[in-house]
């Protein structure tokens, strides 16, 4: 089963959108798909990377706590 997306251009962007179309070969509908995939698959990373790197400071906050249990690192900062 399939949905329909739409949204409201510019004329000056619904020219755009067809030039970038008929360069590429495409539909509308498979060169709007394609955006789409794609910013879902970036967004989809972007969101990984960050859960990673959030991961790497606690661990690393975690190490600090665990080498200076009286604090001392946080008072001097």
């Amino acid at each position: 089963m399939t949905k329909t997306v739409s949204c409201r251009l510019s004329v000056e962007m619904h020219g755009k959108l067809l030039g970038k179309c008929n360069d590429k070969g495409m539909t509308v509908n498979d060169f709007v798909k394609v955006l789409v995939e794609s910013a879902l698959v970036e967004s989809k990373n972007a969101s990984f990377e960050a859960n990673q790197s959030i991961e790497r400071i606690s661990k690393v906050s975690e190490t600090e706590q665990h080498d200076d249990p009286i604090g001392r690192s946080s008072l001097e900062s």
